[in-house]
């Protein structure tokens, strides 16, 4: 008997593991023995991707004449490949499909437009439902698709993402309501949008559709005070179990990427309205707190004006803070901004910030089970991170010589909300 004959059929599953993505690698793996090719195909076949309508028709008939290759899928992928137009879906197809993928666990949309002809006999429990840029055929809007969706899969964690301003097509939220289930059990809930215009809390969707007290995982973006009422209305009605959240707010004004006549009343720094919020989440312990701050132009994009004024932004870490239920352990602060980081002022520009508030006695008072204070500072290049980070720990030295902070540095390109997607990353 050779040695590898005598290899557990285990080790080599984890081996082939480390090839996924690698799909000539696994294919000639496969045509080694029967042994490899039993074990390669399950990871050959673990995530799959299909782009465009014919493509959607080839999966479905794979799936009805292989279905010893179809229940190794855990992962699939729905694409649309066409910028100038969205692939139409029948969600119906799938329903039918998924006797013959026992293995599914993760699925994912983007751009397609999803209809469903007749309403499913059943709901399938899905670990992720992701959507991305979709649209729904009869109710053409994101919201459409995603109510179509929850009548087909009930997914532990939902992420809900897209690229342009968010439309309704005069539909109403009851509309949607109507379609979609009631008390759907989401634990984890990713509510974003490139344009940083998040339409998703402005509606009241998610609270007629989550489940009471579900959530127990939020990220989002608030740029207006009425995202931020919209956030406190979710939290009191499904997420006051909610422990971790990943929440950014951005300085937005009446002339910032979208047209004036937009309804958007800026947040003009509230802050304690943010705090009220997130004392409705009276078990929430890792907590990621993002401040954006966008350089102001004017909606004709001829000339900019200067950013938000220092008076502007006294003060918000302590009144958000100071309001928090005190079961805090994990804090990650993000400092991002259009404005350049000027070297000359950096110390300036980190009291704007009231970072030194965070080193007071209140707040290690406030929070006692704190064990990690994370300062991430977005930088354009090419800033010395090194003219960041110590300006930071003076700032909170107390903290610092207590072993309890963390100070970072990342580039301004980086994803907005790719950046501490899990807060414990």
């Amino acid at each position: 008997m050779s040695v590898l004959a005598r290899v557990p059929i285990e080790v080599f599953s984890k081996i082939f593991s480390l090839l996924q993505g690698e799909r000539p690698s696994l294919l000639s793996c496969s045509l080694v023995s029967i042994i490899w090719h039993e074990v390669s195909i399950s990871h050959l076949f673990y995530a799959i991707r299909f782009y465009e309508r014919q493509s959607f028709a080839s999966f479905f008939e794979f799936v009805r004449l292989c279905p010893h290759l179809a229940k190794h899928v855990v992962i699939l992928t729905f694409a649309g490949s066409n910028p100038a137009r969205w692939a139409k879906f029948n969600c119906d197809q799938l329903s039918a499909a998924l006797p013959n993928l026992p293995a599914l666990t993760d699925i994912h949309f983007s751009r397609v437009a999803i209809y469903s002809p007749k309403p499913p006999s059943s709901l399938r429990a899905v670990h992720k439902l992701t959507t991305y840029n979709v649209r729904g055929c009869n109710h053409p809007s994101e919201l459409g698709a995603v109510a179509l969706l929850l009548r087909h899969f009930l997914p532990g964690t939902l992420v809900v993402d897209t690229i342009g301003p968010w439309t309704n097509s005069g539909s109403t939220v009851a509309d949607f309501n109507f379609l979609s289930p009631q008390s759907v059990p989401i634990r984890q809930l990713h509510l974003l949008n490139s344009t940083h215009h998040n339409d998703w809390l402005r509606q009241d969707f998610f609270q007629a559709t989550l489940a009471i007290d579900t959530l127990h995982h939020l990220t989002t973006s608030c740029g207006d005070r009425k995202t931020i009422d919209s956030l406190h209305a979710l939290v009191l009605s499904a997420g006051r179990n909610i422990s971790t959240m990943n929440i950014d707010l951005i300085y937005l004004s009446r002339d910032v990427y979208h047209p004036p006549d937009w309804d958007y009343s800026v947040l003009d720094w509230d802050w304690s309205a943010v705090g009220h919020a997130l004392s409705a989440c009276p078990n929430l312990r890792r907590l990621r707190l993002g401040l954006l701050l966008y350089k102001r132009y004017s909606h004709s994009g001829v000339s900019p004006t200067e950013g938000p004024s220092p008076g502007r932004l006294q003060l918000p870490y302590t009144e958000i803070l100071s309001l928090m239920p005190p079961m805090l352990t994990v804090l990650v602060l993000g400092l991002r901004q259009r404005l350049p980081w000027e070297p000359p002022g950096i110390e300036d520009e980190l009291g704007m910030w009231d970072l030194a508030q965070l080193d007071k006695p209140w707040f290690r008072e406030r929070f006692p089970g704190l064990v990690r204070l994370s300062v991430k500072v977005a930088l354009q290049d090419p800033v010395d991170p090194l003219l960041v980070i110590p300006p930071v720990a003076r700032a909170l030295s107390g903290l610092h010589d207590a072993g309890l902070l963390r100070v970072e540095t990342f580039s301004l390109l980086t994803d907005y909300y790719e950046e501490d997607f899990a807060i414990d990353r």
